[in-house]
């Protein structure tokens, strides 16, 4: 302990040693600058009792190692010994020109830009309003210096040599039992005054290893709970660079993972996102804003995290909301469909009773009267069942109604209801045979080929067809049901499938019907997991294609 102790007083006076050379070469530097800038006064006195009396063209012929410059009142330099008065800027806002002008003379101290080295200055107001400034190179004190300090340097020198050595062999003794040592296993340390610490420090890692296994194993969860969210979630800092987000964030924003703190606006750039984000950093509030990419619709919320009252960033979640405003959408125009089209018989319902009410009607004119009332009523219940069938469709929950059936049955049992129908129009029905086996809803697929089939009769030419085929591979089960009826325009082909959209309104409502048929047969088909196409050509005859998954069907043919 002894010797540490004279190691650290060693090294303590060297270290004094330092200080008071250094303080020495402060003082000498000082006493020289405090030199050169009375030089430069004596000089200038010089110059300026001889500029009196010749002018300009004394500091023109004046041969001295130091700078003249002589400058107007107004800053302008009117002559200077090491460089082009009409070139140099305006130096009025110098500090020495500005203390002369004030005090008749001023000092200043500056890397000068001409020059490229730090200079001194003396400046001297004269009586004709010019200021006379002199500058000496800072490098003739450094020379100055350098100069005295030859001896004092190679005496530093050696005593840096000493000191090195000596304390190369102090440390390397005194560390090398504390870098030997195992400070996690090894129980007794090398120097007794360091065995409190050992002690606690081998508890102290006890307790790290423990939180940070707690921490790994927490960090673990969040990582796999956050990568497998189906939400965008984004942790950003107070300055909007993310910290880190999950792979449904960078999936939504089309982001390149790794990126290194990028700023949250390169995730998305729009202006009222932007104003949202800074306004849940700046004043602390839950914002939300609605988001459009790639025709899918968000919903951001952005929530300000805080450290006891300063907001540290926030935390983004981006969630997918496009189905849900899309069944909104649907919701509020299925709902005005449904006012309307219940209206319409119900208001002609009325209106037949209120005549025969108030005894406007004839007798003979009784039977007709009941009937259309008849015919609307039987409407508004036609068009009540398809909207109960619908809704009951759209549950999405007859998963467990699924059973295996043969597609021909139900085909040639949709054939058998409907032969009466077809036989009216001398619409010939067309199937041939296959006994391949499906996985579904029976009534509900029965009801999708039902409305193709109807609606191909309804609309289909006299002494036309219907064919329904029937196909399947090692995927699919394929459905196509071809008529050559009157053909459905383009413009109306994308909106047939809608509810309550009829391309002829007066020949749908004439035939009977609501409006829903191909709604619940592109409802059907969903539920079935399956697609839904069109073909059509105008008074030639529509194709529709019924694509169904094999996924849940029953392998081989019945």
């Amino acid at each position: 302990m002894t010797r540490k102790i004279f190691q650290h007083i060693i090294w303590t006076v060297v270290a004094v040693i330092f200080i008071v050379i250094g303080l020495f070469l402060t003082a000498l530097y000082s006493h020289f600058e405090t030199q050169i800038n009375a030089n430069l006064k004596e000089e200038a006195d010089y110059i300026e009792t001889a500029y009196e009396e010749e002018g300009v063209a004394y500091l023109a012929k004046l041969s001295v190692s130091d700078r003249i410059t002589l400058i107007s009142p107004q800053g302008e330099v009117l002559f200077d010994n090491r460089a082009d008065s009409e070139e140099m800027e305006n130096h009025l806002d110098r500090e020495e020109i500005e203390e002369a002008l004030n005090n008749t003379e001023g000092y200043g101290k500056r890397r000068s830009d001409t020059l490229g080295h730090d200079t001194l200055y003396y400046a001297k107001l004269l009586d004709d309003g010019n200021i006379l400034r002199l500058a000496s190179d800072e490098a003739t004190v450094l020379a100055l210096l350098l100069g005295m300090s030859s001896h004092l340097f190679w005496i530093i020198l050696l005593a840096i040599l000493i000191a090195y050595l000596m304390a190369k062999r102090a440390s390397d003794k005194l560390i090398s039992p504390i870098n030997n040592m195992d400070i996690i296993k090894d129980k007794i340390a090398p120097y007794s005054e360091l065995q409190p610490l050992v002690n606690r420090i081998q508890t102290q890692a006890s307790t790290i290893d423990n939180q940070l296994s707690v921490l790994k194993q927490r960090s673990q969860e969040f990582l796999d709970i956050t990568e497998n969210m189906q939400e965008g979630l984004l942790v950003i800092n107070k300055n909007a660079e993310v910290l880190s987000y999950n792979k449904s964030a960078s999936s939504i924003f089309k982001t390149p993972p790794n990126l290194d703190k990028p700023s949250v606006y390169q995730f998305y750039h729009g202006a009222e996102f932007m104003d949202a984000v800074s306004k849940a950093l700046k004043e602390n509030k839950r914002t939300s804003q609605r988001l459009i990419l790639d025709s899918r619709i968000y919903i951001a919320v952005i929530n300000p995290v805080t450290v006891v009252t300063a907001i540290e960033g926030a935390t983004i979640l981006v969630r997918d909301v496009t189905e849900a405003e899309m069944q909104e959408k649907i919701r509020r125009e299925f709902s005005a469909n449904v006012s309307h089209e219940l209206k319409t018989p119900l208001t002609s319902i009325v209106g037949f009773a209120e005549i025969m009410k108030n005894g406007l009607v004839d007798d003979g004119d009784v039977k007709e009267i009941a009937n259309d009332i008849y015919t609307e009523a039987k409407h508004l219940i036609n068009l009540i069942n398809d909207i109960i069938h619908l809704s009951r469709i759209e549950d999405n929950n007859l998963e467990a109604s699924k059973v295996e059936f043969v597609v021909s049955d139900v085909v040639e049992r949709v054939f058998a209801t409907l032969n009466i129908a077809a036989a009216k129009k001398n619409i010939k029905l067309i199937h041939e045979r296959k006994d391949y086996v499906f996985k579904g809803v029976t009534g509900i697929f029965e009801e999708i080929i039902y409305n193709l089939c109807d609606n191909a009769i309804q609309y289909g030419r006299q002494d036309g067809f219907v064919k329904v085929e029937v196909k399947c591979d090692d995927d699919n089960l394929y459905i196509t049901v071809e008529d050559n009826g009157i053909g459905i325009a383009p413009a109306d082909q994308n909106r047939v499938f809608e509810r309550f959209y009829s391309v002829d309104k007066s020949h749908s409502k004439k035939a009977g019907g609501t409006g829903l048929g191909l709604s619940i047969v592109k409802h059907g088909v969903i539920l079935h997991g399956g697609t839904v196409e069109l073909s059509s050509k105008l008074d030639v005859g529509s194709k529709f294609y019924l694509t169904f998954p094999l996924h849940n069907k029953a392998s081989g043919i019945a």
